[in-house]
């Protein structure tokens, strides 16, 4: 037998290995999750007087909490700052398995992000602003159970929130507004 054979063959007994190992002692998991999603949205907070919207913008989470109807409080995330840059796209941010309070009910979740934001744009690379609401809480209830799995968006209202002036090529940003919203979790 020649030895690219012998090698392919090989491969193939280890993948198989692999995969019947995987299948053989896991099974699917069906724990409840928490996921958090975040994209920029064509809304205009009702502050904004721009004319255009950013291409992008940079932002960090500092933490992420939930608290239980009964008090319970659940550190989401906490820890070193982390940060990702948000387009009109959704993007996972944070995904968390709730098995810890499966038959209870979550009343609150809130994500706290650095006040600081930079934003691209058309002519400027790098424009910043301030955060008007760097917290942002969902407050309607989400009963866990052991296999549901939940979606929540921080939606990014961007719309007219970069002055841009063609003609000088400049842009300035304002503050967009942040809402946290439930989402499709796809179960």
């Amino acid at each position: 037998m020649p030895l690219h054979s012998i090698h392919h063959n090989h491969l193939c007994l280890v993948a198989l290995a692999l995969l019947g190992t995987a299948c053989g002692s896991t099974s699917l998991s069906t724990a409840p999750k928490l996921t958090i999603g975040m994209l920029g949205v064509f809304t205009a907070p009702t502050t904004a007087t721009g004319n255009n919207m950013p291409k992008s913008e940079t932002f960090s989470m500092l933490s992420a909490t939930a608290t239980t109807a009964a008090g319970k409080s659940l550190a989401l995330y906490e820890g070193k700052a982390l940060s990702f840059t948000v387009v009109n796209r959704p993007q996972i941010i944070l995904e968390y398995t709730l098995s810890e309070v499966s038959g209870e009910t979550i009343s609150s979740v809130s994500v706290l992000f650095d006040s600081s934001l930079t934003a691209t744009g058309k002519y400027n690379a790098a424009m910043t602003t301030t955060l008007t609401n760097a917290t942002v809480t969902y407050a309607a209830p989400l009963v866990v159970t052991t296999t549901k799995a939940f979606r929540l968006n921080v939606n990014v209202d961007w719309e007219n929130t970069v002055n841009r002036d063609d003609t000088a090529k400049t842009e300035s940003l304002q503050s967009p507004t942040l809402e946290l919203v439930l989402g499709d979790s796809g179960s």
